[in-house]
């Protein structure tokens, strides 16, 4: 079962699969197969109307799903049918074929969203990771669905590692600052991902720099309506900055 496409990884697969006397079948959308890549050779060939039929007909006909090397629309398609196991949509196994390491950040950022509860102990595991396809092919064949009760857990954040053998946080992205006063730098800035520079204490050692950069303004936890931006650099007949809105989703 695959996209349907002659073209790239997903023909060559076919190709092969076929010369190995298997059974291949493909779904492609319309549009696709009116430019021509569909693979018309296969045992089988569904054309459907969109995208979302697409992968509807292709979770319905597997047993189980294995990404093999690819970009966007394959991070998109493996991460809906695994949220599709966890919601109880369907009890299909889903796994990572890592050739050359392409999924190893990915399954990293699986195990930093466990580490900080956005996704269940039990969930991490539904979406396997291997370099051997061989060793991915047996795994998915031994999987086995999970029996959960519960959507969230209320055992403190350390529950995560405590549940899950998890591999330690790697370094985290530093934030460079600097703040000066009287020509003593009383925080330092921290320069690279690794944090690689110094920092400096409330009366620690004065750069000579900062002595030629004297504040003009006492810094504030507060802010106070109309203190910025300065009056020189507001429009005309604007008198308070505007805040700033955010759109998360």
């Amino acid at each position: 079962m695959f996209g349907g496409a002659s073209v790239g990884l997903m023909g060559a697969v076919a190709d092969a699969a076929l010369e190995a006397g298997g059974e291949v079948i493909g779904v492609i959308p319309d549009a696709l197969d009116r430019r021509e890549v569909s693979h018309r050779g296969v045992t089988e060939l569904h054309v459907v109307t969109t995208m979302h039929e697409r992968k509807a007909m292709m979770a319905e006909l597997s047993d189980a799903f294995i990404a093999l090397p690819g970009g966007l629309g394959t991070f998109e398609e493996v991460l809906e049918v695994t949220t599709w196991t966890q919601l109880d949509f369907h009890k299909k196994p889903a796994g990572l074929l890592s050739a050359a390491s392409l999924y190893d950040d990915l399954n990293r950022l699986a195990d930093h969203a466990t580490r900080e509860r956005f996704i269940r102990p039990e969930h991490r595991g539904l979406m396997l990771h291997e370099t051997s396809a061989t060793v991915l092919l047996e795994r998915l064949a031994a999987w086995e669905p999970l029996a959960m009760d519960k959507w969230i857990d209320r055992d403190g954040p350390e529950a995560a590692s405590r549940e899950l053998d998890l591999p330690p946080r790697g370094p985290l992205v530093g934030v460079s600052a600097i703040v000066v006063r009287d020509g003593k730098v009383l925080l330092g800035r921290r320069r690279g991902a690794h944090g690689d520079g110094e920092w400096s204490f409330p009366g620690g050692k004065v750069d000579a720099r900062a002595r030629r950069r004297p504040m003009r303004r006492r810094a504030s936890s507060r802010r106070r309506p109309g203190w910025w931006p300065p009056p020189s650099s507001r429009p005309p007949g604007r008198t308070t900055s505007s805040p700033t809105r955010v759109c998360t989703s």
